[in-house]
């Protein structure tokens, strides 16, 4: 199936290009007056950045003052290639490559580390934003080294391995696009991709332009990116493009009078002039042009805060799509021995700890979706209940749950009149009676009050209504007794079950926006002022607060990032997730958030739990 979207982004885009291969000829601004910069002579790759610069040479790299008397601040010997830099507030830090692959990270201060790659190198580039940056190595073996950038509060750069990604073909140029959290990477012969920097993100390629089809008409070589806009050089010209979120508008073509193969390209801006310099291959010479400044726009980027987990869960031991939905156990007595339950899809349930370690499993079947309830009986002793939606069964599995130290047993099923049953959720009605709610991929409901008698835990079908298509997540409200519903590919339902008559109200639509389809786990966090509602916006792998209130306004959304001092990666595809208020202990004195990680990196393995602290989620919530 990744092969098949490929395919089709990639027949999309060229036909789209093809559409628009008309105007390439006629869209050639002038030819460039270009200078040679004598003074760059034996320089193979250069930086600069307002009072420092560094250039390499092949036998050292130096930094120094950028004035009419330059001092070196720095200076290494060695057969060195290529040179990158990040920079934050007032600091600056290089990347080069020594005897063709071994990674060098400089400064001002001297050589900061050392590391040899599993290949030699062919390219690389690197950009920091906020002190948090990327640095992609591009090597001949195919393949790219990804490292995650960031400045601690000492001021030192910390630089962290985070995966390896499988290049398009002879890959030699990249260049950063933070804004947009990707990376553009040419492929020789073909043209430029964009590839996500996000690990959570499935990596998909996109067409940037494309040879002969689109507006390149040779090999893209060195790139070069300012605010809004960007550079590609291909032999005979410098091609400039305007950056969206979704595409890269080509707006002109400006020809050389000669070849040249751009091995790099720099660019600044001095008041309404932009300045480039370029490297050639062929000549291993500087040369300089100018252009007039585009008008730049930067256009509001709806970039999503992180949140960081603190735990993850043993990965659940089943390969494929299997963990699915969490819920959570407080302990009564010591909030730090509260249990998580999570759902495998194909075999049972698993119950956790909160440092991740499973402390029970069951192997009953098909498990989709898990509720609790604490302070119940069982055969008039008392007792908490688990329940989950069993899939082979189409029913209803019932656990007890002991109500001191959360030791789990299996009880009954209780029987339900769907089939395919997917969704579950549980909850009390006004008179605090016990409920399990139930549904099918066709979108029907059916809920059950749950009595307890001497033999046990019985089921009374006391409602039912429909949602027009597949629903999954639920949440019954117990200070509204309004039952939340997500339809996965529409939105967020509400159901008033205090109204016998009441039909499913449509409350809050799927919008491609802050809400994209699956609509899938649902839950409330009850706060002390109001309780918000948390869903799982598993199209752009976010999370979305809501008021549980009517009319239900938008609260804040944010994405769970990776945990490298934890060795934790974030969270993605997240099918169904759990919060609550209650203080479990250090590090979640004001609740917690648990979610499926449909992707499980750091390093790559099965999918699993995540834990999130309450308090972190809403240090990210925007104060106004």
């Amino acid at each position: 199936m990744k092969l098949l979207n490929i395919c089709l982004v990639i027949a999309l885009s060229t036909l789209l290009l093809a559409c628009d291969d008309s105007k390439s000829a006629s869209q050639v601004e002038r030819t460039l007056n270009v200078e040679i910069k004598n003074e760059w002579d034996k320089v193979i790759a250069k930086q600069q950045w307002k009072n420092h610069s560094a250039s390499v040479s092949q036998s050292e790299i130096r930094i120094e003052n950028k004035n009419n008397n330059p001092d070196v601040l720095e200076s290494i010997e060695g057969d060195f290639e290529l040179l990158t830099m990040v920079k934050h507030q007032e600091e600056a830090w290089y990347f080069t490559i020594q005897d063709e692959r071994t990674l060098i990270t400089v400064n001002e201060k001297g050589l900061i580390s050392k590391q040899i790659l599993p290949a030699p190198v062919e390219g690389m580039c690197a950009d920091m934003q906020q002190g948090k940056g990327d640095l992609l190595v591009l090597m001949e073996n195919g393949n790219g080294l990804h490292f995650h950038l960031d400045v601690d509060e000492s001021k030192e750069l910390k630089i962290h391995n985070l995966r390896t990604i499988t290049l398009p073909p002879l890959s030699e140029y990249c260049v950063m696009d933070l804004t947009h959290d990707r990376v553009l990477v040419s492929e020789e012969g073909i043209g430029v991709w964009a590839l996500p920097l996000d690990m959570e993100k499935q990596m998909q390629r996109t067409l940037v332009d494309t040879v002969q089809q689109g507006h390149l008409q040779h090999t893209a070589t060195a790139m070069v990116l300012l605010k809004d806009r960007l550079w590609i050089v291909d032999e005979q010209a410098l091609n400039q493009y305007q950056i969206f979120s979704d595409h890269f508008e080509f707006e002109k073509r400006f020809a050389f009078a000669n070849t040249y193969e751009a091995d790099q390209l720099l660019v600044s801006k001095s008041n309404d002039v932009l300045e480039f310099v370029l490297l050639d291959d062929n000549t291993k010479q500087w040369l300089a042009f100018s252009l007039n400044a585009p008008a730049f726009s930067m256009q509001d980027v709806n970039t999503m805060v992180k949140v960081k987990p603190v735990v993850e869960t043993q990965p659940v031991p089943l390969q494929g799509d299997v963990a699915d939905d969490p819920a959570i156990w407080v302990n009564p007595k010591d909030g730090a021995k509260s249990l998580v339950l999570g759902t495998n899809k194909k075999a049972g349930l698993h119950i956790y700890d909160l440092q991740g370690k499973e402390v029970q499993r069951f192997e009953n079947g098909r498990l989709n979706n898990v509720d609790v309830i604490q302070g119940f009986t069982f055969q008039g002793q008392v007792m908490d209940i688990a329940a989950a939606s069993h899939r082979d069964h189409s029913s209803i599995a019932l656990f007890s749950m002991d109500p001191e130290t959360g030791r789990a047993q299996i009880q009954n099923e209780l029987s339900t009149g769907l089939t395919d049953v997917y969704g579950f959720c549980m909850g009390r009605d006004p008179e605090g009676q016990p409920l399990a709610l139930i549904n099918a991929k066709d979108g029907r409901y059916e809920v059950y009050a749950i009595k307890d008698s001497e033999q046990g835990w019985s089921g009374e079908l006391v409602r039912q209504f429909k949602l027009p298509s597949q629903p999954e997540g639920c949440v019954y409200d117990r200070q509204q007794h309004l039952i939340f519903m997500g339809e996965e590919d529409k939105g967020i339902w509400t159901l008033d079950y205090k109204d016998p008559s009441a039909t499913p109200q449509l409350v809050v639509e799927v919008n491609g926006d802050w809400l994209v389809d699956d609509v899938e786990g649902l839950d409330i966090y009850y706060g002390h002022e109001e309780s918000v509602l948390v869903v799982s916006s598993q199209g752009n792998d976010s999370y979305v607060l809501l008021n549980a209130k009517a009319p239900f306004e938008f609260i804040h959304r944010f994405k769970i990032g990776f945990n490298l001092d934890a060795g934790i990666d974030g969270a993605s595809e997240t099918d169904g997730l759990a919060v609550t208020s209650a203080n479990l202990g250090s590090g979640f004195e004001q609740g917690m958030l648990v979610v499926q990680d449909g992707r499980n990196f750091l390093p790559e393995d099965l999918q699993n739990f995540k834990y999130v602290s309450w308090q972190d989620v809403v240090a990210t919530i925007p104060r106004h």
